[in-house]
């Protein structure tokens, strides 16, 4: 068994940082176009600002895309073919996508307390255990599922109760936006399970997920009304709402590139755990460490959702046969059973033999999709 550090580890690790940085990042700065002033540049159509962002992905990828070198970095290109036989998933992993936009923004308008949305996120995890279940066909072994129930428990315990108050409607949408995320996760990474002979890698999801979400999120926006509030839209800054909305939808590109591509490095699962990872560190941590919160909660679940957290990227590192074999070794010692000398004890003749996630389950063995050794940003 090699060290813990591989290269692999790493490049998944690169990955995952860069990800986290854009996702706080743009968060903080959309919130800062489209919040009123004086705190923000107040542009009135959330819906019209998000198609500009699918827009601007549409326009990024097709040009990497079409100038690539076809022979060595990029092989594959959309092709009307390839779109009319995942037709129906690729529409409804880009129609799971625009529910979730559309629903998140309207969620503030519904008296929803600001704990209820950031926690059905930070939960995603569950959702996600359930959709992989029936959607990729998954298995899990009992562990990883116990580790997963425990990261949820910990992220639900971490916020103050009191700010977990919401009217109905705000409820409802922050489900619905919750269940999409989920669902638009698992999608992906059934689409991106089969790149080698399909050709979807994560340069061309991006491109056909921009390109239909980009279609539906302008017919959200006209029936929303954003073209009449656009209409009356005024302000003395406008070079710096027109930058700043070019900014904002360039970097998009990036960060949704580097979601399907953290989704193909791991799954889908272990991307909702880095959600709720970002709401740990966005509210939970600033909570105990800047606010010196009084709530015991945030304590206890932040201790909870380390060891978890850790435990499950052993587990997610092959490393699960370790503690198996530790837990197996104390209970044949216990039992007064002993394996001969050189020889195997029951617990280990049971673990190569027991079908858990990392053996197969996830299949990270037998899925062509998966990187080994070298990795490239654009092919599978």
């Amino acid at each position: 068994m090699g060290g813990f550090w591989t290269p692999e580890l790493v490049f998944i690790g690169l990955v995952l940082l860069v990800y986290l940085s854009f996702n706080l990042a743009l968060n903080y700065y959309d919130n800062w176009i489209i919040t009123r002033p004086p705190n923000g540049l107040g542009f009135p159509a959330p819906l019209f600002y998000s198609a500009c962002h699918m827009l601007a992905c549409f326009v990024i990828a097709s040009l990497l895309i079409w100038t690539l070198d076809a022979s060595q970095e990029f092989p594959n290109r959309p092709s009307f073919m390839q779109f009319w036989n995942k037709k129906i998933l690729l529409a409804l992993n880009s129609a799971l996508f625009c529910a979730s936009i559309i629903s998140n923004h309207y969620i503030n308008d519904a008296e929803t307390g600001p704990g209820v949305n950031q926690v059905l996120r930070a939960i995603v995890p569950l959702p996600l255990l359930v959709l992989s279940y029936y959607a990729e066909r998954k298995r899990y072994s009992v562990p990883k599922i116990s580790l997963v129930l425990l990261i949820v428990f910990a992220a639900i315990i971490a916020v103050p109760f009191h700010s977990l108050h919401s009217k109905i409607l705000g409820f409802c949408l922050s489900v619905a936006s919750t269940v999409c995320f989920a669902g638009k996760a698992s999608l992906s990474a059934l689409l991106l399970s089969e790149a080698r002979q399909t050709g979807l890698t994560p340069l061309v999801l991006v491109w056909y997920d921009a390109m239909l979400s980009t279609i539906v999120l302008i017919f959200a926006c006209l029936l929303a009304g954003e073209t009449y509030a656009l209409n009356q839209y005024r302000t003395d800054a406008i070079l710096t709402v027109v930058f700043g909305m070019i900014g904002g939808s360039v970097a998009a590109y990036p960060y949704n590139f580097v979601c399907y591509k953290l989704i193909q490095l791991t799954s889908s699962l272990t991307f909702g755990l880095a959600t709720t990872l970002k709401y740990f560190l966005v509210v939970v941590f600033p909570m105990i460490i800047l606010d010196h919160t009084q709530w015991i909660g945030a304590y206890v679940g932040a201790a909870i959702f380390l060891c978890a957290i850790f435990l499950y990227c052993a587990l997610e590192q092959k490393y699960e046969s370790v503690w198996l074999s530790w837990v197996g070794k104390w209970t044949d010692y216990y039992a007064g059973i002993r394996a001969p000398i050189g020889g195997a004890s029951p617990s280990d003749k049971k673990k190569k033999t027991e079908k858990t996630p990392l053996n197969e389950g996830e299949e990270e063995e037998a899925d062509p999709s998966r990187p080994k050794g070298q990795h490239s940003w654009w092919a599978a």
